[in-house]
């Protein structure tokens, strides 16, 4: 028992090294892998349970005794490195699950890599993901100390696709270079090109209004036209 105590204080020493080596490196190189920040959790793991403690027999009250040393040394030794390291892979996780979350969700629309694809998924089949949520995942990440660089981009890919949608939309609405017939079949475009399970501003019952007062616009346009004419062709 004694020597798999001063085995598991050896293993934490050198853990706590390679732990503020690696909270150093995020300071004078910048944000690293979240692979590299799970291993040392998962080594810091490996030491408080035992896992690599092979010489002790079977024994319970042992075991509990061991983990018990092994936990208290944690809080001498590595007290800094050990709290930082459980709260950064604690918030990388949660935000790699927020991150699969929404992936999730899209699938079935046809995301892949930060794409829309055009293939056809009813709206009832499956549900959406609001853009702000992708917002702030993008926000949360530059608060974590590690990085997921790929994940990071299919996002930043995805946010690009709905921020070209809404210039569309503004676009549409506000350019002079449209008539009135013209502005109303682009805007049918536009909408028609909405991000798919992506709840976006202005959502769509905003442009479905824009496209109705653009409508009731041409009638109204058509209906003088008509009462014009047949004024014009009274004798």
């Amino acid at each position: 028992v004694v020597e798999e105590k001063l085995h598991a204080r050896d293993k934490l020493s050198g853990w706590n090294d390679n732990a503020l080596s690696f909270i150093e490196s995020t300071t004078t190189e910048g944000k690293q892998q979240f692979q590299s920040l799970e291993k040392l959790h998962n080594e810091l793991c490996d030491i408080l349970n035992m896992t690599d403690c092979q010489n002790v027999r079977p024994n319970e009250t042992v075991e509990r005794e061991v983990k018990s040393f092994a936990a208290e040394d944690m809080r001498l030794i590595c007290p800094t490195s050990g709290t930082w390291v459980q709260n950064q892979y604690s918030r990388g996780c949660h935000w790699r699950q927020n991150y699969l979350s929404i992936k999730s969700v899209l699938q079935p629309y046809g995301y892949n890599f930060g794409e829309i694809s055009s293939s056809s998924v009813p709206a009832s089949s499956v549900s959406a993901v609001d853009v702000s949520r992708i917002k702030n995942l993008l926000v949360d990440h530059d608060t974590l100390a590690s990085c997921f660089n790929e994940e990071y981009g299919h996002l930043k890919a995805l946010e690009q696709v709905v921020n070209d949608w809404v210039t569309s939309v503004d676009h549409t609405l506000r350019s002079d270079s449209f008539h009135l017939e013209q502005r109303h079949g682009e805007l049918l475009k536009v909408e028609a090109s909405r991000p798919k399970g992506i709840i976006t501003n202005p959502p769509q019952h905003v442009v479905d209004l824009w496209v109705r007062v653009l409508l009731w616009g041409m009638n109204l346009k058509k209906g003088v036209e008509i009462v014009t004419e047949q004024l014009l062709s009274w004798k």
